[in-house]
């Protein structure tokens, strides 16, 4: 019974000896996987904050390109209604007397601009300035 009891206890003594560093290392592991899965909500938070970044620019973009789609069909419109009005112009200059060009020029004015709608407030100070330079400057060739 002694050599039995000696041996139990050399075992015993024995797992004791490895249950130290093994529960050590159990408790590494352990601050290891929390500091990692810590690691790995912080990641997910991050990339849900990018995800939702991502999508509110998209939404921007969209925004900004229907933005862009409008204002370049008004561009268009108003490029249409100025080549309208210089072929209107030069057709007048080309077939009418040069005593009636003024107020021919003043009905071709009017029919692209003024009864098909304007360009825009700033449009509209624009081309009536240059409408005055240009009925100036042919007033001034029919002198």
């Amino acid at each position: 019974m002694q050599n039995f009891r000696s041996v139990y206890d050399y075992i015993v003594n024995n797992l004791k000896e490895e249950k130290g560093p093994l529960l050590e290392h159990l408790q590494n592991m352990d601050k290891h996987v929390k500091t990692m899965y810590k690691e790995l909500l912080d990641e997910a938070a991050s990339q849900r904050k990018l995800n939702e970044k991502n999508i509110e620019l998209s939404q921007k973009m969209e925004t900004l390109r229907q933005e862009v789609k409008g204002k370049s069909s008004v561009v268009n419109q108003s490029q249409r209604k100025i080549e309208v009005f210089d072929y209107q112009v030069r057709m007048c200059i080309k077939n009418e007397d040069h005593l009636v060009w003024k107020e021919k020029l003043q009905e071709v004015y009017k029919a692209a601009f003024e009864e098909s709608g304007s360009l825009g407030p700033a449009e509209d100070k624009e081309s009536g300035a240059k409408k005055d330079r240009l009925l100036e400057a042919l007033e001034k060739n029919n002198q």
